[in-house]
């Protein structure tokens, strides 16, 4: 695969030392850095209103290694002691 390939494009610096360990060229390795820049949002303290649901939300691929799974656990143990809170999970 290393030596039919041109280009090879893991999401972070880790992935690509893992690429060079397994015998990848570092010169056809570029990492290709994938999400959201947060340094251009400005946090603002938010207080939740008396009686106020809190919302979660998830945003990831359906399968175990992203752990979905726990945080749907969690949330329904929360709600079952009386959190008010309300889920999302988007279908993309």
């Amino acid at each position: 695969m290393f030596r039919e390939g041109d280009l090879f494009l893991p999401v972070c610096q880790s992935l690509k030392e893992r690429l060079i360990q397994a015998g990848c060229d570092e010169n056809k390795i570029v990492v290709h850095y994938s999400g959201i820049d947060c340094s251009i949002f400005e946090y603002s303290q938010r207080k939740r209103i008396n009686g106020e649901h809190i919302k979660v939300l998830t945003i990831a691929r359906l399968v175990e290694k992203k752990g979905v799974a726990f945080a749907i656990e969690a949330v329904a143990g929360l709600i079952s002691k009386g959190g008010k809170i309300v889920y999302n999970s988007p279908h993309i």
